[in-house]
């Protein structure tokens, strides 16, 4: 009878924690939009509600250059539906969607993966010596023309060599400025 006991004692201990790992590793994000000013609003669905998106937070970094992004669970359906949202809420210059946690939370990207961002404004943190500055980043697609169109989506997702390669001339011009 005691070992039955201590059988069924590991088996519950096993199911809620496999439970509770499932549930904390469920990653999501709120999502506001913005236009090329910097203003934003929060996108809501039509209840009121802000609209929540599941998906995985991810970190870059290299040589003292870091960021956050997000990327969403059928990440081009999502970030072309969260673009047209805020296209249809807010109108033509709110095209582009950011994740947030909060009113506090840093821009950060939507990412197709880890190496596709949508575009938009990026806080890039970097290092020099033992201080952690950090720069903010407008980043668009060569084709972007400040026009949105569903016909454009596909072009406005930027590769993270790309993003590097303009952070870097960034830094090479104000240095030697």
């Amino acid at each position: 009878m005691k070992k039955i006991k201590i059988l069924m004692s590991c088996m519950i201990f096993f199911i809620l924690n496999s439970i509770f790992i499932n549930s904390y590793s469920q990653e999501y994000t709120y999502v506001f939009c913005s236009d090329n000013r910097d203003n934003w609003k929060w996108l809501l669905d039509a209840n009121g509600n802000y609209i929540i998106i599941k998906g995985k937070w991810e970190r870059f970094h290299v040589e003292g250059i870091f960021f956050t992004y997000f990327i969403p669970d059928d990440p081009l359906n999502k970030i072309f539906y969260l673009s047209r949202k805020c296209v249809n809420d807010f109108g033509i210059h709110y095209e582009t969607p950011y994740p947030a946690n909060n009113i506090t939370s840093r821009w950060s990207l939507f990412a197709l993966n880890n190496n596709h961002f949508y575009q938009g404004k990026i806080a890039i943190d970097y290092k020099i010596g033992r201080s952690t500055y950090t720069k903010l980043f407008r980043i668009h697609s060569d084709y972007y023309n400040n026009k949105y169109s569903i016909e454009n989506f596909n072009k406005s997702f930027i590769t993270l060599n790309s993003i590097l390669n303009r952070i870097k001339i960034n830094f090479l011009l104000k240095d030697g400025a």
